[in-house]
């Protein structure tokens, strides 16, 4: 006998554990999530060691995080502030006052209404008819609206967070990440950690759920009425309709792809982001998180340190701990590790070893003749075809907030589905 659901999840990261509670808030449908590594919480990863916890995945949420905030009060996870940003012994606001053009908050209200004028455009007048503007890389965008502030934001909100330097990813992709909560957070300094870790709290959100770990699904069958799926272990199951948040290059690997789901598929490059946990005898002290400025601007090369984060000493270590962050490239693990050892020195760590690194598929990177012929529209479209909706990364961006906003307005939409 077949196990039967009326939703079935694929992924057990943030956008399959966000959709399937809301789809559960929202009726009395059955979801079931299916996710193929042990652990739940995707690019989330704590590291517990002793007393204390380190991320190396997933860092930071901010007061527009509404429903995943609503989650952690009900799960009790508390939220505390990140710490201070510095660069180079610069506050970081006075390092973006530092930079070029009009008065910050001209330039804040400057963007916000650029920004809302060409998302608008985009998805209501149609890439072609709106020019190229939406493809232009973001140095340009910015230094064109003589925004250098906003572009100083930028290399910490963009590029240390891992999306890539701003000669490299355009302004569309840009936007979609930087709205207002997240540019007043980053002014602000109201970044969060949860004080459990983000991986007790994916795990606590999957114990109130049905997730099967360790349970790949490696074949999809739609028909007009039914997904059904199979599992690593032969199992078959099925549903009344699919929601996809794993990559869509390897979602088209698991089912029969339609010509759309192919072209999104071939519209994105997966980029890379690599945190390394490293201890030093000493390093920075005078911030919780530094930016390194010289690794983030025109003319930088991929493996030098974005940003790094300061922990804790540890004894079992022997010395502080730091989280530092790297856009991998072409480079090797050992290369990257090498590279991170030499910035860190020049950057003043005294005698700083590698203890672990990591390298996360990251920031689905869109082709820019996609974007201009249309490829987010085409991506809305796709909702719901063969009883199959999307989110995650490639639907939602890397980030949680934006998982959590394009989920709450995906769920009304496949409950109306199953109702009818």
């Amino acid at each position: 006998m077949r196990d039967f659901s009326d939703v079935a999840i694929i992924g057990a990261g943030p956008a399959g554990l966000g959709i399937a509670r809301l789809l559960s808030e929202g009726g009395r449908q059955s979801v079931r999530v299916f996710e193929r590594s042990g652990r739940a919480g995707g690019k989330a990863h704590t590291l517990y060691l002793g007393s204390g916890l380190i991320e190396m995945g997933t860092c930071y949420l901010t007061p527009g995080y509404k429903w995943t905030r609503r989650w952690m009060d009900e799960l009790s996870i508390t939220p505390q502030l990140a710490g201070s940003i510095d660069t180079y012994g610069l506050d970081f606001i006075e390092f973006i006052k530092g930079g070029s053009g009009p008065p910050l908050a001209l330039q804040v209200a400057t963007y916000l209404l650029l920004r809302e004028q060409t998302l608008r455009s985009y998805r209501f007048s149609g890439p072609k008819a709106s020019g190229d503007r939406f493809v232009e890389s973001t140095a340009e965008w910015l230094d064109r609206h003589k925004l250098g502030k906003i572009h100083r934001l930028m290399l910490r909100a963009i590029t240390s967070l891992g999306y890539g330097l701003l000669d490299e990813v355009c302004i569309y992709q840009s936007m979609l990440w930087l709205d207002a909560d997240m540019l007043f957070s980053g002014i602000t300094n109201k970044l969060s950690m949860p004080e459990e870790g983000w991986s007790e709290f994916w795990s606590r959100m999957a114990s109130k759920q049905d997730v099967r770990l360790n349970c790949g699904i490696v074949s999809c069958e739609r028909t007009p009425d039914r997904v059904v799926l199979q599992s690593e272990t032969g199992e078959i199951f099925e549903a009344k309709a699919a929601v996809v948040t794993t990559p869509m290059d390897e979602w088209v690997r698991i089912a029969t792809p339609s010509q759309s789901e192919s072209e999104i598929a071939a519209a994105f490059t997966w980029k890379g982001y690599t945190t390394t946990l490293l201890k030093a005898d000493k390093w920075f002290e005078e911030a919780r998180i530094r930016v390194f400025p010289k690794s983030l601007l025109r003319g930088a090369v991929h493996g030098k340190i974005l940003s790094a984060r300061r922990e804790s000493y540890s004894r079992d270590f022997g010395g502080e701990l730091y989280v530092a962050g790297q856009l991998p490239g072409v480079y090797m693990t050992s290369e990257l590790q090498e590279l991170l050892l030499q910035t860190a020195i020049e950057n003043g760590a005294i005698n700083p070893q590698v203890i672990d690194t990591y390298t996360w598929k990251y920031f689905p990177q869109a082709d820019l003749a996609a974007i201009g012929a249309g490829l987010y529209g085409a991506m809305d479209r796709l909702q719901g075809q063969q009883n199959t909706f999307y989110s995650g990364a490639t639907f939602a961006h890397e980030s949680v907030r934006g998982i959590d906003r394009h989920n709450a307005w995906l769920a009304p939409k496949i409950l109306n589905t199953l109702r009818r």
